[in-house]
C-alpha cells in the first residue's frame, strides 16, 4: 500500500504558510535594512543605532516560535512589533512619510487577527495616530501638520488601502483552499477501509509485526458527529487549523484516518514512535484551544488485530477522561477493566437503537415513614442483547458515551422515563420517576433542548420528572454547573444529588448547587445498623439536609434492619432489592397491581 505524504511544500496551502512567508520576506528585508545601517556606521565611524537592529531581533522570534503558537496570536505579536517600529520612527526621525512606509504591511499582519472591515477601518485611525505623535514631536499643531503633509497621507491612505485590499484578495483564496480541503473534516484522511488495508501492510511488513496505533479524541468534534454543518465558523476555522496542524507534526509519509465517530487514527511501526511522540506532544501544546486527548496501544501486545486496538483506544479515552489527563497508553488498568466487561463492538450500537434493545428498567422507591407508600421509581438503563442477555451500565455505558450515538442514547433515557411517568399518571397511581445525567450532558444545550421539549409534550408539573446528577461526575465548574442546573429547574424539573458522600467535595456541591434531593450512596447504608460509623454520617447528612428543607434517599436497601435504622435516623425515602428490584415498565405495573393504559401522548 502506498503511503501518502501530508508534507508536500506548498507555500500557499494555508494560511500558516502564508503567514510564514510573510514574515520570512520581512526577515529578509530588515535583516538586508541592519546590514546596510551597519555598513554606514562603519564606514562614518558612527555609534549611532539602527531602528532596525529590534526589528530584525524580534522578527527572528517570531520566525522561530512560528510553528508552536496559534496564528492569530503570531499575527498579533508581528503586527505590534512592527506598529512599535512605525511609532518609534514618528518619534524621532523629521520624515513622517518613513513613519508612514514602515507600517505599510501592517494591515496585512493585521489581517491574521481581525476580519477585512475592521482592517480597512484601522487605517485611517493609524495614520492619525502617527501624525498625532509627529506633530507633538515638532510642536506644531495638527491641523497645520495635516494640511502640510495631506498629498503624503493621500498617498498613505492609497497605499495601505490597495495593500489591504490586495492581500485580502490572496488571504481569502488560501482560506478557501484550507476550507475546500477540510470542509467535511475528513477529506485528505484516510477512511475506514483503507486504515485496515494500512494497518495490515504495516503489520506484514516488520519482522516482528509490532504496531502502535494512537488515537486523538476531540471532544466538539465528538459531539459534532451526526449533526448537520451546524458548527460556528470559528468551530470550523480551528479544525481546518488542527487538521493542517496534524498533518505537519507527523512523520512525512505518514497516514492519518478519521473513523466515522470523529477519531483520528495513526498509526506507526517501531523505528518511527519516537517521531510520533515527539510530533503528537507538540500537537497537544499547539492546539490548547480544542485540548485534543491523545492515547496509543500497541499490537500485537495489547490486542490481536486492529478492531480490538481500537476498542482498547476507546477504553484508554474513558479513563484518560476520568483521571483528566490528556496524553495515555494501554496499561494494565485498561487490561483489568476490559476483562471485567462483555466484548461490546462499535457496531452493534446502531443495531440496538434500530431493533429497541436498549430500554429503561424501573426500580420503586418509597417513603418509609408512610408505610412504604410507593412514591417514585428511578429509571436505570439495561441493554436487552440478541446474543449476551440483560447487560447492565457497567457493560456497554463508557462505549455509549464515546460513539455518535451519545445524543441518541441521553434523548431515548428522557424520553423513556417522562413516558413512563405520564403511563403511571394514566394509570391512577401518580409517581415522580428519575433518570441519570452526568454534569457533561447538562452543560450540552442540544440536551437542554431535549428536556424542555419533553416537558412542553407532556407538561409535567414542577418535581414530577427529577434528574440524578452523580457527585462522582461533576469535573466541571461548579458555577457553570449551578447556571445548567438553575436553567433545567425553571423548566420543571427537580434535582438529586447521587452517590452523595462518595468523593471528596460533598459538602461543596450541597452548598453549590440547587438540589431538591440527597440520595446516600449505598456504601454508607450497608450493614449500617451494624457501622456506627455509617450510622453518624447518615445522621450528619440527614440533619443538614432537613435544616435546607431537602429530601434524604437512601439507595441499595436489602434487609429490614436497615431499613428500620434508617426509619429511626430520619431518612425521607428508599429504595433497594428489599422493596423491589429494576423492572420493564410492564411489569413494574404488574407488580403494583396497575394496568398499562396506553394513550395518544
Amino acid at each position: 500500500m502506498q503511503v501518502r505524504d501530508y508534507n508536500r511544500s506548498n507555500w500557499f496551502k494555508n494560511r500558516r504558510c502564508l503567514f510564514r512567508l510573510l514574515i520570512n520576506a520581512l526577515l529578509l528585508i530588515s535583516l538586508a535594512l541592519s546590514l546596510l545601517s551597519l555598513l554606514q556606521q562603519l564606514f562614518t565611524d558612527s555609534l549611532t543605532g539602527s531602528y532596525f537592529y529590534p526589528l530584525t531581533l524580534s522578527l527572528l522570534v517570531i520566525q522561530y516560535f512560528v510553528h508552536r503558537i496559534h496564528l492569530s496570536w503570531g499575527g498579533a505579536v508581528a503586527f505590534l512589533t512592527m506598529g512599535a517600529g512605525s511609532i518609534s520612527l514618528a518619534l524621532v526621525s523629521d520624515d513622517i512619510a518613513l513613519a508612514y512606509l514602515s507600517g505599510a504591511l501592517l494591515p496585512v499582519l493585521l489581517r491574521f487577527v481581525l476580519a477585512q472591515k475592521w482592517v480597512l477601518l484601522f487605517i485611517p485611525i493609524w495614520l492619525s495616530l502617527l501624525l498625532f505623535i509627529h506633530s507633538y514631536r515638532v510642536q506644531e499643531e495638527l491641523i497645520s501638520e495635516l494640511y502640510t503633509h495631506l498629498i503624503t497621507l493621500s498617498y498613505s491612505l492609497l497605499v495601505y488601502g490597495s495593500v489591504a485590499v490586495l492581500f485580502n484578495r490572496i488571504y481569502s483564496l488560501v482560506f478557501y483552499k484550507e476550507c475546500k480541503e477540510n470542509s467535511d473534516l475528513t477529506s485528505e484522511f484516510i477512511d475506514n477501509y483503507q486504515i485496515h488495508q494500512h494497518f495490515d501492510w504495516l503489520k506484514n511488513k516488520n519482522p516482528d509485526g509490532v504496531v502502535r496505533v494512537y488515537g486523538v479524541y476531540i471532544k466538539n468534534i465528538l459531539d459534532s458527529v451526526g449533526k448537520s454543518s451546524e458548527s460556528s465558523i470559528e468551530f470550523k476555522e480551528s479544525v481546518t487549523q488542527f487538521n493542517q496542524l496534524l498533518r505537519e507534526v507527523c512523520p512525512a509519509g505518514a497516514s492519518i484516518g478519521r473513523l466515522d465517530n470523529g477519531v483520528y487514527v495513526l498509526m506507526s511501526e517501531r523505528r518511527f514512535w519516537d517521531a510520533f511522540e515527539r510530533g503528537l506532544r507538540q500537537l497537544k501544546k499547539e492546539a490548547t484551544d480544542l485540548s485534543p486527548i491523545v492515547v496509543s496501544t500497541d499490537t500485537p501486545n495489547d490486542s490481536t488485530d486492529l478492531d480490538s486496538a481500537l476498542h482498547n483506544l476507546d477504553t484508554v479515552f474513558v479513563r484518560a477522561t476520568k483521571e483528566k489527563t490528556d496524553f495515555a497508553r494501554f496499561n494494565l488498568k485498561d487490561r483489568d477493566h476490559l476483562n471485567g466487561q462483555t466484548d461490546i463492538q462499535s457496531y452493534e450500537v446502531s443495531q440496538a437503537f434500530a431493533n429497541h434493545e436498549i430500554q429503561m428498567f424501573f426500580q420503586p422507591k418509597v417513603d418509609i415513614k408512610d408505610n412504604n407508600r410507593l412514591v417514585g421509581a428511578e429509571a436505570l438503563v439495561r441493554w436487552i442483547h440478541p446474543e449476551k442477555g440483560l447487560l447492565t451500565p457497567k457493560d456497554f455505558v463508557d462505549l455509549l458515551e464515546s460513539s455518535p450515538y451519545r445524543l441518541t442514547f441521553i434523548n431515548s433515557v428522557v424520553e423513556q422515563s417522562a413516558h413512563f411517568c405520564e403511563t403511571m399518571k394514566q394509570s391512577g397511581l401518580p409517581i415522580s420517576v428519575s433518570f441519570n445525567l452526568s454534569a457533561n450532558d447538562l452543560q450540552d444545550l442540544r440536551v437542554t433542548y431535549e428536556l424542555s421539549q419533553v416537558q412542553e409534550k407532556y407538561g409535567f408539573s414542577a418535581g414530577e420528572l427529577q434528574i440524578e446528577l452523580s457527585e462522582q461526575e461533576t469535573d466541571v465548574s461548579l458555577d457553570n454547573l449551578k447556571r445548567s442546573l438553575d436553567a433545567v429547574k425553571e423548566l420543571g424539573y427537580s434535582i438529586a444529588l447521587d452517590d452523595f458522600g462518595t468523593g471528596m467535595s460533598s459538602l461543596a456541591y450541597f452548598q453549590n448547587l440547587p438540589a431538591d434531593t440527597i440520595k446516600l450512596d449505598r456504601a454508607f447504608i450497608k450493614d449500617i445498623h451494624l457501622n456506627p460509623s455509617s450510622e453518624h454520617l447518615t445522621k450528619m447528612v440527614v440533619y443538614l439536609s432537613k435544616a435546607e428543607g431537602l429530601t434524604v434517599v437512601a439507595e441499595g436497601v436489602e434487609n429490614a434492619s436497615e431499613a428500620d435504622r434508617l426509619l429511626k435516623l430520619g431518612v425521607d425515602q428508599v429504595q433497594g432489592f428489599l422493596f423491589g428490584k429494576p423492572m420493564p415498565a410492564t411489569e413494574f405495573l404488574q407488580y403494583y397491581g396497575l394496568e398499562l393504559i396506553e394513550d395518544d401522548v
